[in-house]
């Protein structure tokens, strides 16, 4: 939060300082190209109710959780192109250009409840393990937007829209070096392995619906806020525990929250920079299944969810 309002401070004294007079560029089109830093997570949870071929169970949630960090620096390409006085549509990808994103947390709990050793606790953390990830992330993000109504106040001028968007995310996970101990029992040793134990892909589908302005001053200023919901967000994923051999698959549904604040200063009449934040949070549950050794094993309850945010600073080239 602190870094929200440190950008909006830094947004509003530029809009003192330069909103002498109002004017701003008509431009059908720009293209945009730059880097930032993704900072976040992508989490799943499984326990609750389990199926197998024996039978059925209920067991407490969560059972366990691996968090898969999202810690790297991206490169992101933008556009924008301006229909008519009413509409526009824009979009944007983002790729990786580090791939260590950081240590992923696998949590175990109530183990030693669940094999019936006296006085065990549900909730006790049991096993807990953390290994090196990398990371190959694709994100797309095409947006429309309706302009409703507009304001001019003094010397600014409010845009306000209203629209639809759709993000596409593929996350991609390298897991190497376990290092993993048990909480409950401190009197056992770390185990150790080297070399790659684990993968992970997940696949986002986000629809949403969103609401903004834009806000412009003196024609080198503008400023781009976005509020975004999707009730109908979709997850899939693939868990492959190549110790184990052990492979389960999930998909979810859920919903989102979306925000986006954006600066843009034009030092030249075709040059602008822009320095932006992205946040997303994103809530789903579904049923995972588990395949033993390429068996069918069982089925179980799944949450999955992850928040990011992503710092960025564009150029952008203005047609």
């Amino acid at each position: 939060m602190k870094y929200i309002l440190s950008v909006v401070m830094v947004l509003f004294y530029f809009t003192n300082v330069y909103a002498e007079e109002v004017s701003w560029e008509d431009n059908k089109f720009s293209i945009s190209a730059g880097f930032g830093l993704m900072a976040g997570h992508t989490t799943y949870q499984i326990g609750g109710h389990v199926d197998t071929p024996q039978g059925s169970d209920d067991i407490h949630f969560p059972l366990s959780e691996l968090k898969f960090p999202l810690d790297v620096y991206i490169g992101a390409l933008n556009g924008a192109v301006k229909l008519n006085e009413k509409w526009k549509i824009k979009a944007g990808l983002k790729k990786n250009i580090t791939s260590e994103s950081g240590k992923m947390e696998d949590s175990d709990w109530g183990i030693l409840y669940l094999e019936g050793e006296p006085g065990a606790d549900p909730d006790s953390l049991d096993i807990y393990s953390e290994s090196d990830t990398e990371v190959d992330l694709f994100i797309m993000d095409i947006a429309a937007r309706y302009y409703f109504n507009e304001k001019t106040h003094k010397r600014l001028k409010f845009l306000f829209f209203i629209g639809g968007r759709y993000i596409y995310q593929k996350f991609d996970f390298d897991v190497s070096d376990l290092d993993q101990w048990y909480p409950s029992r401190p009197y056992l040793e770390h185990d150790y392995v080297s070399g790659k134990v684990l993968t992970y892909e997940v696949t986002k589908h986000i629809p949403a619906l969103i609401i903004g302005t834009e806000l412009f001053t003196k024609g080198n200023l503008s400023l781009d806020a976005v509020l975004g919901y999707s009730p109908i967000v979709t997850v899939e994923d693939e868990d492959n525990h190549i110790l184990r051999d052990k492979i389960s698959k999930a998909e979810c549904d859920g919903d989102a929250t979306l925000f986006s604040l954006a600066g843009s200063y034009n030092f030249h009449s075709r040059w602008a920079f822009e320095l932006r934040f992205d946040y997303m949070s994103i809530d789903t549950k579904g049923d995972e299944k588990q395949y033993d050794e390429g068996q069918y094993s069982a089925t179980i309850d799944q949450k999955n969810f992850s928040e990011i945010a992503i710092y960025g600073l564009n150029i952008t080239y203005l047609f």
